[in-house]
């Protein structure tokens, strides 16, 4: 029986973002090194059914509305434990102004990311066999079946001055 085993990759750099505000500054908000696929689903999900904000019709103010509660899970599954409620507090403080065009823009840098534009090392070690060959014994794995992953060469956040 024809058999593969899948491994996670291990990421290479950490992964962080700069938010700037006029009060607080510039804060570093480092996020996790891997998302779960479920997660990073649901949000492309949300975003894909959501039709054009321009248009102004009552119907795309409620999808947008809809999407809320996706943008905060995405940034709650993102987010190391011990930044939440600093970027939170953040976003939610009237006197720093992030507009939400800004969270957006950074859900999406983070999405583009967490789906594959982003550097990481060989795959992670796993207890599993090798490869099949089919005929009931394990075979094992060659250098052809270990994949590295790369980011692009450019990969930045965008900041403005």
């Amino acid at each position: 029986m024809p058999r593969k085993t899948f491994r996670v990759a291990a990421a290479v750099e950490p992964i962080s973002f700069d938010l700037e505000g006029p009060i607080r500054g510039i804060q570093n908000f480092p996020c996790r090194d891997r998302m779960a696929a479920g997660s990073l689903m649901r949000f492309a999900e949300m975003f894909s059914s959501i039709k054009d904000e321009a248009e102004g019709s009552p119907e795309a103010a409620s999808d947008g509305a809809k999407a809320i509660p996706a943008i905060r899970q995405f940034f709650d599954s993102a987010l190391q434990k011990e930044g939440r409620s600093r970027f939170w507090d953040m976003i939610n403080d009237d006197d720093e102004g992030i507009p939400l065009d800004t969270l957006v823009e950074v859900a999406g840098w983070l999405a583009e990311v967490y789906s594959g534009g982003r550097p990481t090392g060989t795959n992670s070690g796993s207890t599993s066999e090798g490869t099949s060959t089919g005929d009931g014994s394990p075979a094992t794995p060659s250098a052809g079946d270990i994949v590295e992953y790369s980011r692009p060469s450019q990969l930045t956040s965008s900041t403005t001055s």
